[in-house]
């Protein structure tokens, strides 16, 4: 019953949230048009009900469309140098490597895991942010 009730006060994740925090957080443009996209595709396959619970869900998990190392290696040849400020970022922010950070995505290549490090932290933070 407390579940429920929680449930039901914590505000929806919209898509325009979503893109207004990615904005003031200064994210590429490039990289909210690819990051929203895969949200939107989400959406329209889960429905309203398991988009939101999947993103608030998120805590520090990367989402599946990222999962494949190819997949996070090509997004970070198109936005490395988005993802290398994020890295210099986190590392100030965590006050640890982005190595020590990412420890459980080891045996990627640093392309990859660099990629899936960013995406996992901001989404969440964004997450969190709402």
């Amino acid at each position: 019953m407390l579940k429920r009730l929680f449930r039901r006060q914590q505000p929806p994740v919209t898509i325009h949230a979503i893109k207004y925090r990615m904005v003031t957080e200064s994210f590429d443009p490039k990289v909210i048009d690819e990051l929203l996209s895969m949200l939107e595709n989400r959406l329209k396959r889960d429905g309203d009900e398991l988009f939101q619970q999947w993103f608030r869900n998120l805590n520090f998990s990367l989402p599946e469309e990222y999962q494949d190392e190819s997949v996070a290696k090509e997004f970070y040849q198109h936005h490395s140098k988005w993802i290398e400020n994020e890295i210099k970022m986190l590392e100030e922010e965590v006050l640890l490597s982005w190595k020590e950070q990412s420890e459980d995505l080891k045996g990627l290549e640093d392309e990859a895991r660099k990629a899936q490090l960013v995406i996992r932290h901001r989404l969440t933070d964004i997450y969190l942010d709402l």
